[in-house]
């Protein structure tokens, strides 16, 4: 959880130091607004993972809006309605099985 909390800290103070500009990250450059959004969503996915064991909140709902709309980018479509957008994080990240209703819309990429 300190992890975590150190992690979040640091993106916080990324954001405000960053303007509209590019960064450097692991061989690749993103748009800064881009490598923030990527932290969001992966913070998000850690704090899913911690919550299995310890009692932390959920995600702020903008993070799972935003988890959810980096799944549907990358399928290339949008993911039905009915499916919360903490499902489809933990679908879209491999934490939960895609069940075979869903194989057809979310295997194609995620498969």
């Amino acid at each position: 959880m300190r992890h975590l909390c150190d992690a979040a800290d640091a993106v916080l103070a990324a954001a405000e130091q960053l303007a509209d500009s590019r960064v450097r990250f692991q061989g690749h450059v993103l748009a800064a607004g881009d490598f923030l959004a990527s932290w969001v969503v992966e913070l998000a996915v850690h704090q899913l993972d911690l919550g299995r064991d310890l009692e932390v909140p959920a995600p702020p709902p903008a993070a799972l809006r935003l988890a959810r709309a980096t799944v549907e980018a990358l399928l290339g479509h949008a993911l039905p309605g009915s499916l919360p957008d903490e499902r489809v994080l933990l679908l879209g990240a491999g934490r939960q099985a895609v069940p075979p209703e869903l194989q057809s819309v979310l295997r194609p990429v995620l498969g």
